[in-house]
């Protein structure tokens, strides 16, 4: 594990499966999650007003995964079984059953309860770091990565800088960014500072101004500033820290 100091904050940067869900849990405590609640709780819930009450919930699972970290990438992560065990996915009904994880908690972990391993299962799949969603469609989607842009994530894409395609981030047939290059354009219209990292990846960071100062804008406008791209050329110089 790599700790690279980056002036206004901290950041680990963690290698896929080389370490399981409970201790990554560890990185980030109940307590400190309760505490950045709190001290942001009152700009988060102004956001949440402006907002369909059906996609608050999204918005707030963005917000409090119990990780640090956001894990983006194309569809094969959330069929990579290490990816999902390692950090969790996030969701308000998970597309996948608990019955392997479950089985992977109990080797883990073979003095615990069942009641407790279904209940760390449960909390794994629907407060973890990969978007996993069954009744998926793109506005929620936009939803639960704004939760967690205002709950100041850090976003880690898995996937060097030099692998990303073109066609990854941009739907030629629609001529509009893909999902994956919207949640990326999010992340640019929000200060995010791209580092590309080699094997690890590339690391987006927040700015260092508190959410307080940023007044961050609505998922609709940035919704509003995705559609005013029309071609893939931003997309991937910011991934590469142009």
């Amino acid at each position: 594990m790599t700790v690279v100091d980056h002036g206004c904050r901290r950041a680990e940067h963690l290698a896929p499966h080389l370490y399981d869900a409970r201790e990554m849990k560890k990185e980030v405590s109940n307590k400190s999650v309760q505490k950045s609640f709190k001290l942001e709780k009152r700009v988060f819930h102004r956001v949440l007003q402006r907002e369909s009450p059906k996609l608050t919930e999204a918005i707030s699972r963005g917000f409090r995964t119990h990780l640090s970290i956001i894990v983006l990438g194309a569809d094969a992560i959330r069929a990579d079984h290490e990816m999902i065990y390692n950090f969790g996915t996030l969701s308000i009904n998970p597309a996948l059953s608990t019955s392997r994880l479950e089985r992977f908690f109990t080797g883990l972990h073979p003095d615990e309860s069942q009641e407790e391993i279904k209940g760390e299962c449960q909390e794994h799949i629907t407060e973890g770091s990969i978007v996993n969603e069954a009744h998926w469609y793109p506005f929620m989607n936009d939803c639960f990565i704004y939760g967690a842009i205002l709950g100041r994530k850090e976003f880690h894409l898995a996937m060097r800088a030099t692998e990303v395609a073109q066609d990854i981030v941009w739907d030629k047939k629609y001529n509009r960014p893909t999902v994956l290059g919207r949640e990326i354009l999010m992340l640019k219209f929000s200060g995010y500072t791209a580092t590309p990292k080699g094997d690890y990846g590339v690391v987006f960071i927040p700015p260092c101004e508190s959410v307080e100062t940023n007044k961050p804008a609505s998922v609709t406008d940035y919704r509003k500033r995705i559609a005013s791209v029309t071609k893939a050329q931003p997309i991937l110089f910011y991934i590469k820290g142009r």
